[in-house]
C-alpha cells in the first residue's frame, strides 16, 4: 500500500473559502464560513478523484460595548468522519487601532488597523487537512491527516465592502 511509503507521495490540495456576514440589527451579526477542499496524493491518481472535504460554520456575534464583541456557534467538518464542534468568538479593542480576535478552537490574533481598509495581524491559526492516498483498485483509499498551527504576520486589504484579500 502507498500509505507505507510517504516519501513517494505528491500531496496537493485545491479549495475555496467563502465568508459572509448578515447584519441582524445594529449590535449583532450572523457570520457564516465555508471551506471546500480536495486533497490527495497526485502521484497515483488525479486530484479530482479525491473526495470533497468541507468545513462550514455559523456564529451569532453580538456587540456588548463599543469595544467588546462575543459570539457562539457551531462548526461542522466532513473529511473522513463527520464532526461538529462549538465555536466561541471574543473580540476586544484596546484602542481605535488595536485589539484581539479569538475564535476558539482555531484562531488567536492581535490586530493593528493601519487604516479603515488595511489591517495587520500577528496570529496563530490551526488548520487540518485530510489527504486521500489511493490504494489498489480493489481496496479502499487510505487517509493521511495533517494538523498545522500556522503562526505569523498577515496583511488584510479590503477593496470593497464585498471583496478583499489576505496575505499570510
Amino acid at each position: 500500500s502507498d500509505i507505507d511509503r510517504p516519501s513517494m507521495w505528491k500531496l496537493r490540495s485545491a479549495g475555496i473559502d467563502i465568508k459572509t456576514m448578515i447584519r441582524v440589527n445594529d449590535w449583532s451579526w450572523l457570520i457564516m464560513t465555508g471551506n471546500f477542499t480536495k486533497s490527495g496524493d497526485v502521484a497515483g491518481s488525479k486530484l479530482l478523484d479525491a473526495p470533497l472535504s468541507f468545513t462550514v460554520s455559523s456564529v451569532y456575534l453580538k456587540r456588548y460595548s463599543s469595544n467588546t464583541e462575543f459570539g457562539f456557534g457551531l462548526m461542522a467538518n466532513k473529511a473522513h468522519n463527520f464532526l461538529v464542534l462549538p465555536v466561541i468568538v471574543y473580540n476586544h479593542n484596546f484602542s481605535s487601532s488595536s485589539g484581539i480576535e479569538i475564535s476558539f478552537p482555531h484562531k488567536l490574533a492581535w490586530r493593528y488597523n493601519l487604516s479603515k481598509s488595511d489591517i495587520l495581524y500577528a496570529k496563530a491559526e490551526a488548520s487540518t487537512r485530510s489527504y486521500y492516498i489511493p490504494s489498489q483498485p480493489s481496496q479502499n483509499s487510505e487517509l493521511f491527516r495533517r494538523i498545522d498551527v500556522d503562526m505569523g504576520i498577515a496583511y488584510n486589504k479590503q477593496f470593497t465592502s464585498f471583496m478583499g484579500i489576505e496575505l499570510f
